[in-house]
């Protein structure tokens, strides 16, 4: 059975460079497709992490995250908790 690596953030600065060096055997987590990866789909900010995620995943990278967003703070608040603290805590379980 094939083993896989998941990147989440897969299409961000260090993620990309990440996937590249490792391209074989990833999977990204990605707001959209990627066409030279495996990838599972979804906005940490909105979605439930599919199920599928982590089948065959034997380490996981978690690379996505909310920040440098210039609006005012209380207006991103809940964004910023749903994707760096709610989504690595769900991630993890």
């Amino acid at each position: 059975m094939s083993k896989f690596c998941l990147i989440t953030g897969g299409t961000g600065f260090i993620g990309q460079r990440l996937a590249s060096a490792i391209h074989e055997k990833i999977k990204i987590l990605s707001l959209t497709e990627q066409p030279d990866y495996n990838t599972v789909v979804c906005n940490l900010g909105r979605d439930t992490i599919p199920s599928n995620a982590l089948i065959d995943v034997e380490s996981v990278f978690h690379l996505a995250g909310f920040a440098h967003d210039s609006r005012d703070a209380n207006k991103v608040l809940n964004l910023y908790r749903r994707v760096n603290v709610d989504a690595t805590v769900e991630l993890a379980n």
